[in-house]
């Protein structure tokens, strides 16, 4: 059952959603409070929060923009359908509309102990599934402003935090990838202190460049968690846009691992 919700998006996203923390906890004792706290410890608990609601289930709409090359609005629907367990979290995006790429699916198995992120996937017209590769995975995500990679979401170790400053309202973090072939240089969020959630997140390539910029515009406090509901992400290179909304949401529903791996991937 999904509990209705008018006004869109998700993670993690996006993560938080994609994991830049979509969920945090509003009460007091869970916020993270600024006393002698490092880059790392603010985003741990921004991570910690994500996983709020042990299990999440949306539908979700993307809208993809690209204005300089007049290619007008692509439209695509998908289900999310997500779990966190101690020792790995699993997601599972699956396309229903338009009719084109209906059945097209992408699964994703983060390891919280390593660190690793595994990624498949299913094209219904080949009846194939295909592992990404690590370069694969910086590939868009079926021709929008995410990448695969984040899609499925950074994890906490991937990079090194640092509080840059903060003031009443907001952390500013500066996260720099431990890999130095990542496919970015460094990202800077700015996390409500309230809410636990990266309200913007600005990436930049290895040439320097501000690359893109995620606007996580409306959160809501569902069933104690605080979730995104509409997302932008901006691309300053191109000039196309990606918008996120989440069109319904269930929070705390049953998903068996089996759902969350190959045969979920290819039902």
């Amino acid at each position: 059952m999904f509990l209705n919700l008018r006004k869109g998006l998700f993670v993690f996203f996006i993560m938080t959603l994609f994991s830049f923390s979509i969920y945090a906890s509003d009460t007091e004792k869970r916020s993270v409070t600024p006393k002698a706290l490092s880059g790392r410890d603010v985003m741990k608990g921004v991570y910690d929060h994500a996983k709020f609601h042990k299990t999440q289930k949306s539908e979700i709409m993307m809208v993809i923009e690209d204005k300089k090359r007049k290619k007008g609005k692509r439209t695509r629907h998908f289900i999310l359908s997500k779990k966190h367990k101690p020792e790995e979290t699993r997601s599972l995006i699956k396309f229903f509309k338009p009719a084109n790429i209906k059945g097209t699916s992408l699964l994703t198995h983060a390891d919280e102990e390593s660190d690793e992120k595994l990624q498949w996937i299913y094209f219904p017209s080949f009846k194939s599934v295909k592992k990404l590769s690590s370069k694969q995975k910086h590939d868009s995500f079926m021709g929008s402003d995410f990448t695969y990679s984040d899609i499925g979401g950074r994890q906490l170790d991937q990079d090194e935090h640092v509080l840059v400053k903060q003031d009443k309202d907001y952390f500013y973090l500066k996260s720099t990838p431990k890999d130095k072939d990542d496919h970015y240089l460094h990202l800077v969020a700015v996390i409500s202190k309230k809410e636990q959630v990266a309200r913007k997140i600005v990436f930049y390539n290895r040439k320097k460049e501000k690359l893109k910029t995620l606007y996580n515009k409306t959160v809501k406090n569902i069933k104690g968690g605080h979730l995104v509901f509409y997302s932008k992400m901006v691309n300053h290179l191109t000039g196309s846009e990606t918008h996120l909304n989440v069109k319904k949401m269930d929070v705390g529903v049953k998903l068996d691992d089996a759902y969350l791996g190959m045969q979920g991937l290819q039902d």
